[in-house]
């Protein structure tokens, strides 16, 4: 089933059309919650965009790629979360679990939120304290954001 780009999607009928797309790809659930997860994750913006991915011949969602966007990743998280069989998220390169995958690394891939979290941490070279380090100082190095381009900060109590 081909949706021309513009076509508008009324309220019930994308949930059932997305229903159906994903039976039609071995995925067994409960049609109900199937329409409830699309009508209430996927914006009505993105909805033409998503039936055309989810219902085409090159998607399968038993074999979700890193690629694949990150709302249809979020709709087929929940519905695994839900006990929906058929469904397997992409794989994190980091920590080799399956979750959404949407930040990406110093090599392009895309890790989960969690790795990327971590990945940000480190200790700081200017306070030597484990921080999340976001900031640069003037030598250019990673640093986190009391010491960033202002140098060192101020101890509130010690001043």
């Amino acid at each position: 089933m081909t949706i021309p780009r513009g076509t508008p999607q009324p309220d019930g009928a994308f949930g059932l059309r997305v229903a159906a797309a994903q039976a039609n790809k071995g995925v067994t659930a409960l049609e109900q919650a199937i329409v409830d997860a699309a009508e209430r994750i996927i914006a009505p913006s993105r909805r033409n965009g998503v039936l055309r991915l989810l219902s085409s011949e090159e998607f399968d969602p038993a074999d979700v790629h890193a690629e694949t966007t990150v709302i249809v990743q979020v709709f087929l998280a929940n519905l695994a979360r839900e006990g929906v069989t058929g469904v397997r998220l992409p794989l994190c390169p980091t920590c080799r679990t399956r979750k959404v995958v949407k930040k990406r690394n110093e090599q392009g891939q895309r890790e989960c939120f969690r790795c990327a979290q971590s990945r940000s941490r480190g200790e700081c070279p200017q306070c030597l304290r484990m921080k999340k380090l976001t900031a640069t100082n003037a030598d250019g190095q990673r640093v986190c954001q009391p010491c960033g381009t202002d140098g060192m900060p101020l101890c509130v109590r010690m001043g």
